[in-house]
């Protein structure tokens, strides 16, 4: 099927996250009668909507997905249908209405962040990713450019940031730093002319691994062990260097260094690191180097996106996701 993009219109029907979640029940009953869905069961994930695992009339495993209808998501059809097979699940059907997909159900799903990867070899997964999507040639004008989106979430954020500066001395970082991150974004946006695909989301919760095998066993150190020891390595590798599929997308069209803040940033989260003790060098050259990209301009926009997350976390009055970006804006900012 060719797909197409989500209707923009339902942005304005559902005001609010509450309307679309009150709604939604009915909608996945309507869902799985239409396209004669059974078993339907939540999947992990689905912060930005419901994702229940189901069974087709000719009983394949599947995915429902009801998207809660924002700005980012609009294309996210179209950039699931660019990617190469591999790279992407297929799209069985689907209502651009609803903003409902149902998915080809990759196999065996696990997330990058749950792959027990080392973390050098996890970023290294997602770099390889990245440079593939990164090669798709994106149906410019139709999507839109980074500079388009970003530039209204930074106007909001310079704009907010004054009311937050006591609260900012609270959490150990000045209101100055975060400004300065505000104007590396301006000054990013402004000097991007890159034509490049953007996933949007490229966190380590949205690549999943699609060929069997369980990643990253531990190294047993006895000698006794060394032929586990071997599968273990050989296992590793292949969750290294084989099959891994991208979801969730939010399409853009602009500098590639944008996508990689989130991915650095949980990965060192879930290896249980953080931004000011973890040497952040070497994990961005990593980064850099299956992407062909300047570290420096990751960084930079790693900066960027840190700022506007610290203005977020305290729009939100959640102080401890202000906190976690405000270091990792300090560490973004050693290496920009």
């Amino acid at each position: 099927m060719r797909a197409v993009a989500f209707d923009e219109d339902a942005i304005a029907r559902y005001s609010s996250r509450a309307e679309r979640d009150a709604a939604a029940p009915r909608l996945v009953e309507l869902l799985l009668a239409r396209w004669q869905l059974r078993s339907p069961r939540p999947l992990g994930g689905g912060q930005a909507g419901i994702v229940l695992g189901v069974r087709t009339a000719d009983g394949e495993r599947a995915v429902l997905k009801l998207a809660f209808p924002h700005p980012e998501a609009v294309w996210e059809p179209v950039a699931l249908q660019l990617l190469p097979r591999d790279l992407a699940p297929a799209i069985l059907r689907m209502d651009r209405f609803a903003w409902a997909l149902l998915l080809e159900r990759v196999r065996p799903g696990r997330p990058l962040w749950q792959s027990g990867l080392p973390l050098e070899r996890a970023l290294e997964v997602g770099a390889r990713v990245h440079a593939r999507i990164a090669a798709v040639s994106p149906p410019v004008p139709s999507v839109p450019r980074l500079a388009e989106q970003y530039g209204t979430l930074v106007t909001g954020a310079d704009e907010r940031l004054p009311r937050h500066a006591a609260r900012l001395a609270e959490i150990g970082i000045a209101e100055g730093a975060v400004a300065d991150g505000l104007a590396s974004a301006r000054a990013l946006l402004a000097s991007d002319a890159a034509s490049t695909l953007v996933h949007g989301d490229f966190n380590p919760g949205n690549l999943l691994s699609s060929e069997g095998g369980a990643a990253g066993a531990r190294t047993l150190g006895s000698p006794v062990h060394a032929a586990a020891t071997r599968a273990a390595r050989r296992r590793e590798n292949g969750a290294a260097h084989g099959h891994w599929r991208v979801i969730d997308p939010k399409p853009l069209v602009g500098d590639p260094a944008f996508d990689f803040h989130p991915l650095v940033r949980d990965l060192v989260h879930v290896a249980g690191g953080d931004p000011l003790g973890t040497p952040l060098a070497p994990l961005l050259a990593v980064v850099a180097e299956a992407p062909g990209l300047d570290g420096r301009r990751i960084a930079a926009w790693g900066a960027a996106r840190a700022a506007i997350h610290v203005v977020w976390g305290m729009d939100d009055g959640d102080a401890e996701v202000a906190r976690r970006e405000a270091a990792w804006l300090t560490a973004w900012s050693r290496l920009a």
